[in-house]
Formats: structure tokens, C-alpha cells, sequence
């Protein structure tokens, strides 16, 4: 029997990325790499593939020269084609060839496609393989992904390699301040207190910070050169201050006040006050009471309504020509999109390249609905949370505050969703998400996703506001929001986020 396996798995194995009875394919990384793939091996392995599959019948299909026939593609312009194969081998032969380097971006991508075994054999692999200096690395990558799990292997792996890690110059060179911090904390690290003194002091910090890293040592262990060392530091500082005092007093170029107000001013100028900020209400829906709602929610903390651009969706597409030059785009629906997916690809490209959207989620990410957006759009690429199915008929309000100071939750103390508090009961919260807040009911209310572009200030956002956006103004009914909460602000919020949140 085990001679049978083998053979399977070699075969299996040389379909890794062959386009032999291929029926899927990714378009990966900034050069847009091909990978070829099968449905029924990756959805046997991941169910979020699974879903993608059989749930959304609008992939987009492209001619492809190597089959000679069109086939269902997919952009993932975030993940590296190099990390996607790896999760590929996976997937097919159950033993995948991960390199070190690119481990965590595995671990990362199993997450997100719940790739079953793979997210287990990725701390095996570095509890085995982890090194001192590449432990150091990965550290901070782990802070930020808040995995303990993974924190514990890489600490794992520092402490048994410190005594050589901390002998190396410069280890601490690329760190935050507040990572060096934690790394100075941990209990079991085999090194002196002076070595790690010195790779205090190589770091290009400013000396009062190094001082304050400097506090987190225990000088009593020094020893009588260490702290000749340590007080030699001390008396620099005190001269390097007593010098810079001198200078200012006897030198004679005196930089004017106008030029730091000039400079404040320069910088002042990309942040978009309200009354700059252009809209477009992209609203797929013949009604106007419901647009002008909209309308008077958008700018209900001062953006000019002359500066709001309505487009319905219902009767017109829009490429992305026609929404490049707008700041951010707010978009609902309550009839069919004209175009769904030509809507999604446009919106997608739009985020790509440095802006901001707000989607309302009833009916815009319904689930299997014929009012539902698609495109590339409603991917996890670019979504907080995935689409779900549509809850009603039960009052809920504002619940839980995950980041209660979020600008998008400034001055939001109070939420009441009216008697149905329309919103959708997503099936995955995807991967690198921030969920702002929540219904009482523990639902999302808010999420957010930035979409991480390699040209700086150039990052992308997208805002799920999980609401149906019309206030219950517009009927004498209570089925709708209450304007009496702070709906409009929450709205308002979100869009003064959208556009300035790469500031």
C-alpha cells in the first residue's frame, strides 16, 4: 500500500501549477505571475476556495494559449507567486518544500484560505528550523499579526540561539523602539546585560531614547568596564547637550519662525478638509428619497453637497476612468448593479491605487443575490469580512467598541438599527481585518482592511459600513435606523477616513 502512495503523490505533484486539465487560474504579485490550479483539489483543502468556486458564478473568464480555451481567473496582486506555489504543493501532495524565509507568509496564507494541516505544519517547521537572526525578523511580523501561539515559537527559538544572536552588531538596527522593548523583557535570554548595552547603542535612535531602552537593563550586572562604559554614555549626553545650547546662543544664522509655519503648512495641505472632499454616491437604486437620505448623511459633518456626485448603478456602469479623480466613493445598492462585475473590477482597481471606499453591506454584499456586487471587488483580497446571508426583523444597537478611539467612531456613542437593523451575518472574517466595532448581537458592524501597495502613501481601503444606509426619516415606520442615533456620523466618519487615511 505505501509503495501506491508514493507514486500518487509524485503524480499528483506534477500538477503543481500545470495547466494539464487546469480549470482555474491566478494572476499573482505586481508582475502578475500565472499559476495554474484545479477546483477540486483546492476545494477539497479549503472550504474559502470552495465557496469562491461554487458561490460566485461571475469569475472572470480570459483566454488562455495554453489550453486554447477561456478560463476563470483570478487576481491576487498581494500575494507572492513563490509563497502561493508553496501553499500549491500543499494542497496536492499533503508535503510541501517551504522555505524558510517565506514560512510566515504560508502560515499567513493558510489562514486566510483555511488550507486544513497546512497552518499546523508551519509551526512545526519553525519550531524545528527557527533560527536566532531570523527569529529576530520574523519577531516583529509576529507582534503585529498578534498570533501568541507563533510568539511563543519565535521567543522559543531567540532564547535558545541568544548567546550568539546578541554578539552580532546590529541586530537592533531595524527594530521599533517598542519591539526592543519586548525583546530586553524576556526572562530567558542567555546574554550579558553590557552586550546588550552595546547593541543599544549602535541603533540610530536619538540618545534620550537609547536612555530610556538603557532603563530597561539591570546595571547592577555591568560589571566595572560595562559601567565605565554606561556612565561615559551619561557624561556624552549631558556635553552634547551643553554644546547644542552653545551653539544656538553664538550662532549666527537664526532660522525665522516662517519657515517652520511654512513647512507645517506644506504638509497641512494633503490632509482633505470636508469642505474639499469629492464624493461619489454610487447608489443602484431608482429611488430618490433613498439618495437624498444618503445624501444629507454624507454630509452631515460638513462636506459640501455641491461636491457630491450621484451615479445610479442600477441603469449605468462605470469604468475606472470615470472614478479615478474622485476622493472616495460611498456605495449602496437596492436594486440590481447594470453592470455588477465591470462595477467590482473598476472599484478594485480604484483601492489598488491608493484610495478609499465605504460599502454598505445591505444589499451590496447579500449572499447569492441579484442585488449583490461582484468583480474582483468581493474577494478577501479586499474585503474585511465575506458576503453572508441578510438579517432582519430584530432591534439591535451599537456593541462592543474593538477600537473605541477609531476616527471612525468619533463622537459615535450610540447606534439604534431600528426594529429590523438590516445587515448580513458574514461567514469568514478574512485575514488581516480589523473588525472597529460591533451590533449587540456580536455582529460586525464596522470592518476595515488596508490593501498594501509598495509605493508609499499609496496603500488602499476599504470600509464595510455592515448597515442598510437609509434612515427611517424616509418612512413613518421604525424599520430603518434611527436618526435620533448617531448614524449620520458614523457615516460621516467613514468618509473623511476613507480619504485621509494615508496621511
Amino acid at each position: 500500500m505505501a509503495k501506491l502512495i508514493t507514486p500518487m503523490k509524485e503524480r499528483l505533484s506534477s500538477l503543481v501549477n500545470s495547466s494539464d486539465m487546469s480549470d482555474i487560474k491566478f494572476i499573482l504579485g505586481e508582475n502578475k505571475e500565472a499559476v495554474y490550479g484545479h477546483q477540486f483539489i483546492l476545494s477539497i483543502n479549503s472550504q474559502p476556495f470552495k465557496e469562491l468556486f461554487t458561490q460566485n458564478q461571475d469569475l472572470e473568464e480570459r483566454y488562455d494559449p495554453n489550453l486554447n480555451k477561456l478560463i476563470p481567473h483570478i487576481y491576487l496582486s498581494s500575494v507572492s507567486p513563490q509563497v502561493f506555489k508553496q501553499m500549491l504543493q500543499y494542497c496536492y501532495t499533503l508535503q510541501p518544500k517551504i522555505i524558510l524565509s517565506d514560512c510566515l507568509d504560508v502560515l499567513n496564507l493558510s489562514k486566510v484560505f483555511k488550507i486544513k494541516g497546512l497552518t499546523g505544519y508551519c509551526y512545526q517547521f519553525l519550531k524545528k528550523n527557527i533560527n536566532g537572526t531570523f527569529g529576530l525578523s520574523l519577531y516583529e511580523k509576529a507582534l503585529k499579526l498578534g498570533d501568541s501561539k507563533l510568539l511563543n515559537i519565535i521567543i522559543a527559538g531567540m532564547e535558545m540561539h541568544s548567546k550568539e544572536l546578541f554578539s552580532q552588531k546590529g541586530i537592533f538596527n531595524n527594530l521599533a523602539p517598542k519591539t526592543i522593548k519586548k525583546i530586553l523583557a524576556m526572562k530567558n535570554i542567555r546574554t550579558t546585560e553590557i552586550e546588550l548595552f552595546h547593541r543599544i547603542i549602535e541603533t540610530p535612535y536619538k540618545r534620550s531614547l537609547k536612555k530610556r531602552l538603557i532603563t530597561n537593563l539591570d546595571t547592577d550586572l555591568f560589571g566595572s568596564i560595562g559601567m565605565n562604559e554606561y556612565q561615559t554614555f551619561n557624561f556624552d549626553q549631558k556635553n552634547s547637550r551643553k554644546k547644542s545650547k552653545k551653539n544656538n546662543l553664538h550662532s549666527e544664522k537664526v532660522i525665522p519662525k516662517t519657515k517652520f509655519l511654512r513647512e507645517r503648512s506644506r504638509i497641512n495641505k494633503k490632509y482633505k478638509t470636508q469642505k474639499e472632499i469629492k464624493v461619489l454616491l454610487l447608489a443602484a437604486t431608482k429611488h430618490r428619497k433613498y439618495i437624498n437620505d444618503a445624501i444629507k448623511s454624507v454630509a452631515s459633518e460638513g462636506i459640501l453637497r455641491e461636491n457630491i456626485s450621484v451615479v445610479n448603478a442600477n441603469l449605468e456602469s462605470l469604468s475606472y476612468e470615470e472614478i479615478k479623480d474622485y476622493d472616495t466613493i460611498f456605495i449602496f445598492s437596492y436594486e440590481p448593479f447594470l453592470n455588477a462585475v465591470e462595477v467590482g473590477n473598476s472599484l478594485a482597481k480604484y483601492v489598488e491605487n491608493g484610495k478609499g471606499i465605504v460599502i454598505c453591506s445591505s444589499d451590496t454584499l447579500r449572499l447569492n443575490h441579484p442585488r449583490s456586487m461582484k468583480g474582483r471587488i468581493v474577494s478577501p483580497e479586499f474585503l474585511p469580512f465575506s458576503p453572508g446571508k441578510l438579517f432582519f426583523n430584530k432591534k439591535l444597537s451599537l456593541g462592543d467598541k474593538k477600537f473605541p478611539m477609531h476616527p471612525i467612531l468619533k463622537n459615535v456613542n450610540s447606534f439604534n438599527g431600528g426594529k429590523d437593523s438590516f445587515h448580513i451575518v458574514p461567514k469568514v472574517i478574512y485575514q488581516n481585518s480589523q473588525i472597529i466595532a460591533e451590533w449587540s448581537n456580536k455582529q460586525p458592524l464596522v470592518g476595515l482592511k488596508y490593501i498594501r501597495n509598495p509605493i508609499p502613501h499609496k496603500d488602499g481601503c476599504v470600509i464595510i459600513l455592515n448597515i442598510w444606509p437609509i434612515s427611517n426619516k424616509v418612512r413613518n415606520h421604525d424599520s430603518f435606523w434611527d436618526p435620533n442615533s448617531d448614524g449620520k456620523k458614523l457615516i460621516a466618519n467613514s468618509i473623511n477616513f476613507a480619504v485621509n487615511f494615508n496621511i
